[in-house]
């Protein structure tokens, strides 16, 4: 009978060893970089639609312009817009779109970079480099380990160069949906309404150097969301 009930511990003991193993593969394998960023686009895929409240703030070198207030929205698959009082001086891209890109691994190569501190975030580094030969040229994301978050991104196109975006969550952190984007713009390569072009083009001829970065910041509130 102690033989017995010795024999049963022993294959306790085996299953518990197999359970754990199986675990600590299955979670290697769901860490590679493709499958990491394809959880990041999920985790956004869960939003059919959103409204928010939205105000923009501008910090562009030798260029004075007021703040604006408006709305801003999202609807799957890929339809943006931002509604502002006044004249806008903002990026052409649609800074929802990437998750699409991120949604189908078989479009990109992924490549983990190591982990970085992006605030008081830990985050893995990992670089996008399409298959196809598109505007896009690659991408960078900083994803938090654990959560899916992305905390950073710098997005290098054939038209506008290298476009850098830091997200900073709050009243949302539970949807990937950030209270406050900073974007950093390579204004050589920025385009800018024709308002207010002909300023900026003086400033550029005058004083404006070749790495000159502008900067425009979202504030987001008043979230409306719907699940997808």
């Amino acid at each position: 009978m102690a033989i017995q009930n010795k024999g049963l511990y022993i294959m306790k003991i085996i299953r518990l060893i197999t359970l754990f193993l199986g675990f600590n593969m299955s979670l290697a394998i769901a860490q590679t970089p493709s499958t990491q960023l394809y959880q990041v686009a999920k985790e956004f895929g869960k939003i059919a639609s959103f409204n928010a409240n939205v105000k923009v703030q501008f910090l562009i070198p030798s260029v004075q312009m007021s703040d604006l207030t408006g709305t801003m929205s999202y609807a799957k698959p890929n339809k943006y817009n931002i509604h502002l009082t006044g004249i806008a001086f903002l990026p052409k891209q649609n800074p929802f779109e990437i998750y699409r890109l991120l949604a189908d691994t078989t479009q990109y190569t992924a490549i983990a970079q190591g982990n970085q501190n992006i605030g008081n975030h830990v985050c893995q580094l990992i670089t996008v480099l399409p298959f196809k030969q598109t505007d896009l040229m690659l991408a960078k994301f900083w994803v938090e380990t654990g959560t899916h978050m992305v905390h950073k991104t710098e997005v290098t196109t054939r038209e506008q160069g290298t476009v850098e975006t830091l997200y900073t969550y709050g009243a949302k952190v539970n949807w990937p949906l950030p209270d406050r984007l900073n974007v950093s713009v390579d204004m050589s390569r920025f385009q800018v309404p024709k308002m207010v072009s002909a300023d900026i083009n003086s400033v550029r001829k005058q004083s404006l150097p070749k790495s000159a970065k502008g900067k425009i910041i979202f504030n987001m509130s008043n979230y409306k969301i719907k699940r997808g």
